[in-house]
């Protein structure tokens, strides 16, 4: 407030979908503390494909006490084009076929096969050109390990019984359609004794594409879930994370405004956030897609029908579950966990011994839906 605008030099940056428009120096009119003044900016990138975003910063011109010369000291990004979620490409045609087995169906093309179980309907195998892609099943999440502030207002005593809500799911109807070029599977799940449910639809195209839609529902007597999603697990060798979303690092639905949508890349272990006491961290949020992959560029791709919210771990929520009191005792396993969610809550902050998250960042509904598609990746030629 004390510091005129010409003390610091002004920069531009567009960017559609995450890839670099044009950028350059802005220039700005001598603006006194206290003071204000309009600058006009012409849009001439709204006709630019994709999803256009407009990002201005201000940098320290000279050096200061404790700043170096070029410091950003203040940036927003405003979107300038609205097209926030990517299309995905439609799918090849090919042959499919489907299998009974024993205990599931297996869908088979010519480069994937998956398999549903019978006993839950959920997908417990997925594999791509003669590779795995999953270790553990596609399944749904309702907890998430709490937060210090979630501590702070006795979550386990208001919410605690969505902790082992999922591990009480029964399948309620499961069928098999093929039709069309493509195989649909319907599955309907309940839990709590039937005050609870999800039901899925897979629809399987040839190129092993799997376009999974979510609905859950549940009686108004039932507190809110603290999250609402479907976690996977994938082999510990895709350690490339890369996403366009919100980034780099974690953000959460009311705690987001000091991350921007861009293009991001890291490895699953800096997607995390290391707090001293083990808790939940390191979502990411308005996640349009996130690719897994190996060093060969193999790997799955997660695009969301909507903006999701996303995190991945080489540790499990057990593990959280577990309360460890160190980071040194949260295991480092051969596995990377990942959340695809619609939204879990935010995490507060009005204090830290009682305050809820805002009512807004909540989920006190009783019908949800979203969607996502997998989308196995071959290796690089």
């Amino acid at each position: 407030a004390f510091t005129p605008s010409d003390a610091f030099d002004y920069h531009y940056r567009v960017e559609a979908n995450g890839l670099l428009v044009e950028e350059g120096p802005l220039s700005l009119p001598a603006v006194a503390p206290n003071s204000s003044a309009p600058v006009a900016l012409a849009n001439r990138w709204a006709a630019v494909p994709g999803e256009v975003y407009l990002m201005l910063s201000a940098r320290t011109r000279s050096p200061q006490p404790g700043l170096p010369a070029g410091l950003v000291v203040a940036s927003t990004q405003i979107r300038l084009a609205h097209n926030p979620v990517e299309e995905v490409a439609p799918a090849p045609a090919g042959e499919l076929g489907v299998l009974e087995l024993a205990d599931g169906y297996q869908v088979y093309g010519q480069d994937f096969s998956l398999v549903v179980s019978k006993e839950l309907g959920e997908i417990t195998a997925y594999t791509y050109r003669s590779e795995a892609l999953l270790r553990a099943p596609l399944q749904p999440n309702v907890w998430r390990n709490p937060t210090n502030n979630d501590r702070g207002y006795g979550m386990l005593d208001s919410l605690g019984l969505w902790r082992d809500s999922i591990g009480g799911r029964r399948l309620s109807d499961f069928s098999v359609v093929q039709k069309e070029g493509k195989v649909v599977m319907q599955v309907q799940q309940h839990m709590l004794g039937g005050q609870a449910g999800f039901a899925y639809t897979y629809m399987v195209w040839p190129s092993g594409r799997v376009d999974v839609q979510v609905q859950f529902q549940k009686a108004e007597s039932l507190p809110e879930m603290p999250r609402l999603g479907m976690r996977l697990q994938l082999p510990y060798a895709y350690q490339q994370v890369r996403w366009y979303g919100r980034g780099p690092g974690e953000s959460y639905v009311d705690r987001k405004a000091s991350t921007y949508v861009g293009l991001y890349e890291a490895t699953v272990e800096e997607m995390g956030t290391p707090y001293i006491t083990p808790q939940e961290n390191g979502n990411r949020t308005d996640v349009r897609w996130m690719t897994f992959a190996k060093a060969d560029g193999a790997g799955l791709r997660v695009v969301g029908q909507q903006p999701l919210n996303m995190s991945a771990h080489h540790y499990t929520l057990e593990d959280l579950e577990a309360y460890p009191a160190h980071r040194y005792e949260l295991p480092h396993r051969a596995l990377v966990e990942v959340n695809v969610d619609m939204m879990q809550m935010g995490v507060g902050g009005d204090n830290s011994w009682g305050a809820r998250p805002h009512a807004e960042y909540r989920l006190l509904g009783q019908e949800y839906a979203y969607g996502f598609s997998l989308i196995p990746l071959p290796a690089a030629e």
